[in-house]
């Protein structure tokens, strides 16, 4: 945060640079003849269009679905840029940045283009006296811009979504960005005009409620900013992850109270067409969501907590749910908290002709503290706590209102276009990679006409109560015949443990590799590599666990991707 105050300070020590050295008052004043093309909004127009299309080329609605190409992995799988473990470039946002294809950063470098635009037309379309002046209201076009854009990616129902390919969790990070590079065009419209008042002896107009001479009621204006940037510091990481009612409550209300103030800032027609029709769409999508959750009922018919391994295991009726290997759910359980949704991957689904059975796992990330409850702690930790009182018989699941909303996501990689697919799992992420790795047996078991593939399933977890979660995996023999010969698939299955491994490599039957201690995903990926039946050389690498495990599995694809090889990675990691 520091470095980007810093650059900020610099641009504003350039703006007070070429500050005129006249005392007359900034008055705004719009000129008698206004602009007869408003090209910010054709720009922007053109800009929609191109996205839809270029969306539509990517979800293979214009073109044939076929296997990964050199364009393909050159325009929307090629990341730019090296990923890094430091925790100073994590903080500014480093990965987010570096992990964008050179479709996505083409796609940045047209928005930016289109933003400029929108500062182009404030800055142009009035006669104000003073460079500094004419830029705070360049940038305030542009931040009218920035708000209505940034409420798409977080509408779970957007038709972005369906056109991309792309689900909620993942597009969180252009939220993210957006929400930063709004936060500095508000800074810098907030600094500029601040510069321009006290250039015109005019400050006290900041703490005035009522609308002076240029029709503009500035308090409203400054309270809002002050609001802004409280909702932006509350959804750092750390609230979100220790202290998510905390995160979801106050991010809600004070960006709702910004953006109302900030309408009562300006000129009315100025903010409310654009930034009505982003929060409409999100109010449309809010209803969605709840003819989703409310439409048909869901019931909780299992509830069991595993203790050893501080995991729940939850098997929930919805009538008529489908899902698709990859997707999750969202799930309210009034005895943890409605006021809170938690996104949790379906690890199995089981139909019948009346309703189907869902079983998610959900790990307790405050196992540690199993005494404290209260509403500011976890939701996994709630939850486990819950369950371990209803498998006690202390409470009951019997009359619990539950709301399952969803299947929401996708995989990033179209995986079943590519002969070698490469799954990692690390300790309760193996519920996604698991799904994943039985879909692909049973998808290509009777398909003789696919080409040769293979499939490798890399699972390490530390302690050995988690084989009992999937003991399908265990039993590589009825795996290997789900994998149909006729189809040419193979599969391979490793298993490294942190523990003991005695007990546990007496229980794997044979062609199930259980190696001691954490893998060398340099190694692996090269062995992997060496062994691929496919002549082509793009791979598909699906990752799920812990931080520190999916930053190892990605610099190592980075190593590893080259001439010969080209591995396409993506994380499977909720950002909430």
């Amino acid at each position: 945060m520091n470095i980007k105050i810093l650059c900020i300070f610099i641009l504003l020590l350039f703006s007070a640079h070429s500050q005129q050295n006249n005392t007359t008052s900034a008055i705004i004043t719009y000129p008698p003849i206004k602009p007869l093309i408003q090209f910010h909004y054709y720009l922007t127009a053109a800009y929609m269009l191109f996205i839809v299309v270029l969306g539509l080329f990517m979800a293979d609605m214009v073109v044939i679905k076929n296997k990964p190409t050199q364009f393909r992995d050159i325009l929307f799988n090629k990341r730019l840029l090296p990923p890094t473990k430091n925790k100073l470039l994590s903080w500014f946002e480093y990965n987010s940045l570096a992990e964008m294809s050179l479709g996505e950063t083409l796609l940045a470098l047209m928005y930016l283009l289109v933003n400029f635009s929108w500062f182009a037309w404030g800055y142009g379309y009035a006669a104000i006296n003073g460079w500094n002046a004419l830029s705070a209201r360049g940038f305030g076009w542009m931040s009218n811009m920035n708000a209505a854009f940034l409420m798409l990616p977080v509408t779970r129902n957007s038709v972005w979504y369906k056109i991309y390919g792309i689900s909620f969790e993942r597009a969180i990070k252009y939220h993210k960005l957006l929400s930063e590079w709004n936060l500095i065009t508000v800074f810098l419209h907030t600094v500029c005009f601040t510069w321009t008042y006290y250039q015109t002896d005019s400050l006290h107009w900041l703490f005035v409620w009522g609308w002076n001479i240029n029709n503009y009621s500035i308090l409203p204006g400054v309270i809002g900013g002050v609001l802004y940037l409280a909702g932006s510091i509350v959804s750092l990481n750390y609230f979100r992850r220790n202290f998510w009612n905390f995160f979801l409550i106050s991010h809600i209300v004070l960006n709702c109270a910004a953006t109302f103030l900030v309408i009562l800032h300006a000129i009315w027609f100025q903010t409310v067409p654009f930034l009505g029709v982003a929060f409409g769409l999100y109010f449309v999508d809010l209803i969605l969501r709840a003819f989703v959750g409310y439409g048909k009922t869901a019931s909780l018919v299992g509830v069991e907590y595993i203790s050893k391994c501080d995991i729940v295991k939850l098997s929930i009726h919805k009538p008529g749910f489908t899902y698709e290997p990859g997707q999750y759910i969202y799930l309210w359980i009034d005895a943890v908290g409605m006021s809170e949704a938690k996104p949790f991957t379906i690890a199995c689904h089981s139909k019948s002709d009346e309703r189907s059975t869902v079983t998610i796992y959900i790990k307790d990330v405050k196992s540690d503290y199993k005494d404290s409850t209260t509403l500011f702690d976890p939701w996994t930790h709630r939850l486990a706590v819950w369950a371990e009182k209803v498998q006690n018989g202390q409470a009951s699941a019997k009359n619990c209102f539950v709301r399952m909303e969803g299947p929401y996501g996708s995989i990033s990689h179209d995986y079943d276009r590519y002969d070698t697919v490469v799954l990692v799992a690390g300790g309760i992420g193996i519920t996604a990679m698991y799904s994943l790795f039985i879909s692909l047996l049973d998808k290509y078991r009777n398909d003789p006409t696919h080409s040769e593939k293979k499939v490798y399933l890399i699972w390490t977890k530390r302690k050995r109560e988690l084989w009992n979660l999937f003991p399908e995996i265990l039993k590589y023999e009825d795996l290997d015949n789900r994998a149909s010969i006729e189809s040419g698939l193979q599969c391979n299955i490793r298993l490294y443990v942190t523990e003991n491994v005695e007990d546990e490599a007496a229980m794997v039957k044979s062609g199930v590799d259980v190696i001691r201690g954490r893998p060398d995903f340099k190694s692996v990926l090269q062995n992997i590599l060496d062994e691929r039946i496919s002549k082509s050389p793009f791979v598909s690498v699906c990752g799920c666990g812990a931080n520190q495990m999916i930053a190892d599995l990605e610099e190592a694809c980075w190593d590893q991707s080259g001439s010969d090889a080209k591995i396409h990675f993506h994380r499977e990691i909720f950002e909430f």
